[in-house]
């Protein structure tokens, strides 16, 4: 039936998640006063895979509370997940307004991101929100507004874009090998994620303009893992959107079920000048069928970057925890592959996730130990670029940018133009 095959796959990679790659004995949780109190801004299927199995690595994380629209759907979600029923909220704002809980995970659709991420951090929360961030530029800018208006102390909130591939050692691993220089200039990218066709409900809220749909939108990795390995971490963007086309859906056209694009950057060319790298993102909600009715389920996510001495490609990036490759093909010699599942095999699982990389991460950050955070963090100018890019590549393909539910407020005030800038 349409719209099963997407919830399936949620289910299938909390299956996973909890029989493989969660710890086989589990640590105590800290004593109270000493442990992050996470409240979940959602009863979404993605909280299993990216809270609470990582979370069991961690004896400084509880998740004490839970929200959502419908109480009763927050409270069957608690008793689910052994959550005190008290503690469930039917609304978002009464568990904002819970003084035991110290940080959220916004995994709401993508149009209510930021309305609730700006929300959480004004109640004093961190936040760690799912991608995309925000809607659109505009959105994003006001996050960064708000968390630069914020006292800077040791405990202001923590506000993290959930872009959990980057916290893989495999995906650092690849953008080291990328920027060390061993295989000579970079000089082209391709990136690709996909979907199978028939895989989304119509109904489904990658379809929704108001909630921030599009496969640009959801397949967002493909700007943000573009951006990272060719500028590195943090407000990097390309100079030019050569070209953007979209395919469009037929009831509403201001939704993209695939968007491909082209862009340049500027980059140092290690002589103290500057080159040009060349980089092409394909994302797809609808791929084609195979023969007209096989799903290419195998398909990975896929990056590929043309160096002037050899083509290395990272095989699916979006999941390296459950497998990958790296495979370097040099112009000269043998063609290799290599894998990366650990930094530190004393002190880091190599069953470890992607999501649970990021909540490690995200810990440190909120404990203020600064110097175990990954040089790689993603700073909210990083989110504010991610962004921008997005909103290019529409304009380039003749296409509206996502308005959400925080754009709108933001319209309603009448400062748009201040939030612009």
């Amino acid at each position: 039936m349409p719209g099963d095959t997407n919830e399936l796959v949620y289910r299938i990679l909390a299956l996973i998640t909890r029989y493989f790659f969660t710890p086989s004995t589990v640590k105590p949780k800290l004593p109270p006063g000493q442990t992050i109190r996470f409240g979940l801004i959602s009863a979404a299927l993605i909280n299993p895979p990216a809270m609470h199995y990582p979370s069991l690595y961690f004896p400084e994380v509880e998740i004490i509370a839970v929200a959502a629209r419908d109480k009763s759907k927050a409270v069957e979600y608690a008793k689910r997940w052994g959550i005190k029923e008290e503690k469930a909220y039917g609304g978002y704002q009464a568990l904002l307004d819970d003084g035991d809980v110290d940080a959220v995970f916004i995994g709401l659709p993508n149009g209510l991101h930021a309305e609730w991420a700006i929300k959480a951090l004004q109640a004093g929360k961190h936040v760690l929100c799912e991608k995309p961030a925000t809607s659109n530029a505009i959105e994003a800018r006001e996050i960064r507004r708000i968390l630069h208006s914020l006292p800077q102390n040791p405990s202001q909130p923590v506000f993290l874009e959930a872009f959990h591939y980057r916290f893989h050692p495999a995906t650092v691993y690849f953008r080291n090998l990328l920027s060390s220089g061993t295989y000579g200039k970079l000089l082209n990218t391709y990136v690709s994620m996909s979907i199978p066709a028939g895989s989304l409900d119509p109904k489904n809220i990658r379809y929704s303009f108001e909630l921030g749909g599009g496969a640009l939108m959801d397949l967002t990795y493909v700007v943000s893992i573009t951006r990272y390995m060719v500028l590195g971490a943090g407000a990097g963007k390309p100079k030019e959107i050569v070209s953007a086309n979209a395919k469009k859906l037929p009831s509403d056209e201001r939704i993209d079920t695939r968007m491909e694009a082209e862009m340049i950057f500027d980059v140092d060319d290690g002589q103290g000048g500057m080159g040009e790298v060349r980089s092409k993102i394909v994302a797809d909600l609808e791929r084609d069928r195979l023969f007209g009715f096989i799903p290419r389920i195998w398909e990975q996510a896929l990056f590929i970057a043309e160096c002037e001495k050899a083509t290395v490609t990272y095989n699916n990036f979006i999941a390296p925890y459950m497998s990958h490759s790296i495979v370097i093909k040099p112009k000269e010699g043998k063609c290799r592959t290599e894998k990366v599942y650990t930094f530190d095999p004393t002190n880091k699982s190599p069953l470890l996730t992607n999501y649970g990389h990021q909540l490690d991460a995200f810990i440190k950050k909120v404990q203020g130990r600064e110097e175990d955070i990954p040089a790689d963090w993603i700073p909210i100018e990083d989110t504010v670029a991610q962004m921008e890019v997005i909103d290019a590549i529409y304009e380039k393909a003749g296409m509206e940018v996502r308005t959400g539910s925080l754009y709108q407020e933001i319209l309603r005030r009448g400062d748009a133009a201040d939030a612009s800038k």
